[in-house]
């Protein structure tokens, strides 16, 4: 069988359905926003208690003993610029296709612009200000 190349669609469609997935099977609701507009993906119930959070799913991949994902997306009026999830989202939800994991990161814990979760040691051996992806792991 021949599997073909994913277009970016199809990969964040994949990384969004993994997210709401592993969500779903931690016992939390999960509701679907019913407008594109909105710069969230889905909505968290967590423990269906009411404590809402809005999540903006993330395609992570691994790049040198780190998962990299986009914390910021393109502004539509200027492609050139950077738009920040600040004050819009909760949190990010992020699938990474290389270890098949799923992970929450609060957006306060994200830079503005790519996130980084070590999933490997550091070769400096550096340990203060990492962000371990077992951490944020769902």
């Amino acid at each position: 069988m021949v599997i073909k190349e994913l277009n970016p669609v199809q990969v964040g469609d994949i990384s969004e359905a993994k997210v709401l997935t592993r969500f779903v099977e931690l016992g939390h609701g999960v509701l679907i926003p019913w407008s594109n507009g909105l710069r969230y993906d889905l909505v968290v119930d967590f423990n269906q208690s009411g404590n809402l959070q809005r999540i903006q799913i993330k395609t992570g991949r691994i790049q040198n003993g780190c998962i990299v994902f986009n914390a910021a997306s393109q502004d539509p009026t200027d492609r050139h610029k950077k738009i920040n999830y600040r004050g819009d989202i909760d949190s990010f939800g992020v699938y990474c296709r290389d270890n098949g994991k799923t992970y929450i990161v609060p957006v306060e814990h994200a830079p503005t612009m790519s996130c980084y979760l070590r999933v490997e040691p550091p070769k400096n051996n550096q340990r203060k200000g990492i962000r371990w992806a077992k951490d944020y792991e769902l």
